[in-house]
């Protein structure tokens, strides 16, 4: 198939390069744990919350709106419940009635594909900051 010494292949022995230093451990007797490092009433929680976990999906809704988050009632699975009831014309939360800020087609090429992280750290905040004086 090959020549294992052909030129610009270098030939590693087994072992590494401290193993002439620190010998390579053959003979430590090492006694491992034969049980978990978890119980069995941990190990079952774990596999709750990793249950629990999967079973979370994003909502997404399709309509006027396109809202998108956890906490998203979903009526069908494209419509939330608010543009599923929204019977009128114009509905509410549409591009025609001005409340969509950028609509898909106005968004630029450069901003299109961003992850859901990008998207927060370019958002526009407005931070709110009490301070109160007190005496003594």
């Amino acid at each position: 198939v090959g020549d294992d010494h052909a030129d610009g292949v270098q030939v590693v022995p087994p072992g590494d390069e401290y193993d002439a230093l620190l010998d390579d451990g053959w003979d430590m007797d090492i006694d491992l744990p034969g049980d978990a490092a978890i119980s069995s009433k941990e190990a079952k929680a774990l596999d709750t919350v990793n249950e629990k976990l999967a079973a979370i999906r994003i909502g997404h809704c399709s309509g006027c709106c396109r809202e998108e988050g956890f906490n998203v009632k979903m009526k069908t699975p494209d419509l939330c419940t608010r543009c599923a009831g929204d019977t009128s014309d114009t509905k509410l939360w549409s591009d025609e009635n001005n409340t969509n800020p950028t609509p898909g087609n106005m968004v630029p090429p450069c901003l299109q594909n961003l992850t859901d992280m990008e998207e927060m750290l370019i958002a526009r905040t407005k931070t709110v900051m009490q301070v109160r004086w007190t005496k003594g």
